[in-house]
Parts: C-alpha cells; sequence; structure tokens
C-alpha cells in the first residue's frame, strides 16, 4: 500500500514538472488555444487515470464512508447529549415541583411518584422527547434518591440544631447564678 501511494506521489510531483516541458514544446504551433486544450488534456488524462486506480478509489471510497461516520456521529451525539439533559433537568423540576405541590395542599397525595412520571412525560413531550420504559425506571430510582437526599439533609438538620442548643445550654447554665447557688434550708 505504501508502495503504491509512493508511485501516486511521484506520478503526481513528474506530471506537475512536465507541464511547462509540453507547454513549451507546444509552444511550436501557432493556435494557443490547440496548445492550452492539448495540455489540459494531458493533465486531465493523467488525473483520471490516476484517480481511477483500484487504491485511489479505495481511498477516496474510505474518506467519504470516515467522513460520513463522524458527521453522522457528530449529529447524533449532540442530539442524544441534549435529550439526556432535558431528562436529567425535568427528573429534578419534577421532584421539586410535587414535593412543593405536596406541602402547600391540604388533600393528601396517594401518589407522588405516579404524578412525577405523569408531569415528567409532559415535560419531555414539551421537548420533543418520548419518555422511554427504560428513561421511566431510571426516573424513579432518581426520585427516590433525591427523596432520600431530602430525608438525610433534614435528619442531618435536626442533629446539628439539637447539638447547638444542647451547646448553648450548657454554656448558659453556669453563668447565671440563680440556678447555681442552692438555697440554705432552715434546720430544725
Amino acid at each position: 500500500m505504501k508502495q503504491k501511494l509512493k508511485m501516486l506521489a511521484i506520478a503526481t510531483v513528474a506530471m506537475v514538472l512536465t507541464g511547462p516541458a509540453v507547454a513549451l514544446a507546444a509552444a511550436s504551433t501557432s493556435d494557443p488555444t490547440e496548445v492550452s486544450a492539448s495540455i489540459l488534456s494531458a493533465i486531465g488524462t493523467a488525473l483520471l487515470g490516476l484517480l481511477a486506480s483500484p487504491d485511489a478509489l479505495g481511498i477516496i471510497f474510505s474518506g467519504v464512508v470516515l467522513g460520513g461516520g463522524w458527521l453522522a456521529r457528530r449529529v447524533w451525539k449532540d442530539k442524544a447529549e441534549a435529550r439526556l439533559r432535558a431528562f436529567a433537568q425535568g427528573v429534578e423540576h419534577v421532584y421539586f415541583a410535587v414535593e412543593s405541590f405536596a406541602l402547600k395542599t391540604t388533600n393528601t397525595i396517594d401518589d407522588k411518584l405516579a404524578l412525577a412520571l405523569k408531569l415528567l412525560n409532559e415535560q419531555m413531550a414539551r421537548h420533543g422527547y418520548k419518555l422511554t420504559a427504560q428513561e421511566s425506571e431510571d426516573a424513579k430510582l432518581r426520585f427516590e434518591a433525591l427523596h432520600g437526599a431530602g430525608k438525610a439533609a433534614a435528619k442531618q438538620a435536626v442533629q446539628t440544631a439539637a447539638e447547638l442548643a444542647a451547646r448553648g445550654i450548657a454554656t448558659a447554665l453556669p453563668t447565671v447564678t440563680a440556678l447555681t447557688t442552692v438555697p440554705q434550708t432552715p434546720r430544725a
């Protein structure tokens, strides 16, 4: 393969170098259009001969296929990234919307997950996507993870507040003199 590419390169260089010689030889004729036509004909024949070889056709075909594949991958990847971004944002927005709605209403929501999936499906449809079964399962897992993270954060906040209150009470009690001194009781 390398040998054939070298031959192709050498033939191209030879054709370029011999072009002026062909022009000088053809200059002896009186008609300049005939000279340029003969030169263009010689160059065109040589290029077609080189490009029509099986190696050159293979290289051209490979370039076209690889270029088309690269372009298709580029377009597909951008669309896939946009879909994933819309899905991730949709899951978070819908989760917080359902939680906020549940806190503000007096009625209890029987199935927050079903409501969240319905809202997510509507939001994805607004972006032009249809929610697949795999994405629904992934959304359920993400909802559960967000719910667990919220519960853990609330528990941590309660524990931190209790610790701060205990420290505050412990530091404040010794400074209050009325609580630290016990009055003497009369003895009979």
